[in-house]
């Protein structure tokens, strides 16, 4: 694998793929990349797949249905301070081929992204052009590959950067954040994602997950 760093990263058929990222390195010419790397941990062996379409680093991956889709990130210039991309490109394994998708209706770093029921939901973030107003985002976007439209869900209570998302039986779990004034969380959010067709005909609601930890001896 090329020595890099901030790539996005999913698994598909057993096999993991390196998408994208920076070469840091190469501290003569650090530079976004536009390859693509695919481990087999079965044979422990590296291969080199079709290239984006689009050179780009801290890109977002999900997985529909064994396609690769890659969201955002920082696109041009090849070096330092990037815009913020609404590009989605999805690849499929199987043709080696990219394909471009619609864009994301806004600019936004630093989201989490989940799929419950083959939709890919885009959560939280930050976005550089609101940034003397904070930055911080409590929006939930929502990708239907299927139709390529994107629509909005309930936001979250408070505006924050996700460390971590994941997504267990329709709901969505945040694992701590960065909020405004840069402050820390380290609480856990869950959102019941189930059945969504409808905003405002289904319940859904954001809650703070409450977790008890048992006293180590």
């Amino acid at each position: 694998m090329l020595q890099s760093r901030q790539f996005g990263i999913g698994v598909v058929a057993g096999k993991i793929y390196a998408i994208g990222g920076e070469n840091f390195f190469d501290f003569e010419k650090p530079q976004r990349l536009d390859q693509m790397e695919v481990y087999d941990p079965v044979s422990d062996t590296w291969i080199k797949r079709a290239d984006l379409p689009s050179r780009r680093d801290e890109v977002k991956v999900a997985i529909v249905r064994d396609t690769i889709y890659v969201i955002g990130g920082f696109g041009w210039p090849p070096v330092g301070l990037g815009a913020a991309l609404t590009t989605v490109e999805a690849y499929q394994p199987k043709t080696n081929r990219w394909r471009e998708k619609s864009d994301m209706p806004n600019s936004k770093t630093d989201f989490s992204t989940v799929v419950v029921d083959d939709k890919i939901y885009l959560i939280g973030g930050y976005s550089i052009a609101l940034e003397r107003f904070d930055g911080y985002l409590k929006t939930v976007e929502v990708y239907d590959p299927e139709t390529e439209r994107w629509d909005e869900s309930l936001p979250m209570p408070t505006k924050n950067s996700p460390f971590g998302a994941a997504a267990v039986n329709d709901k969505i779990y945040i694992f701590g954040s960065e909020r405004e004034n840069e402050e820390r969380s380290l609480d856990v959010e869950v959102f019941n994602a189930g059945g969504i067709t409808a905003i405002d005909k289904v319940p859904v609601r954001w809650g703070e997950l409450k977790v008890e930890h048992a006293l180590q001896p």
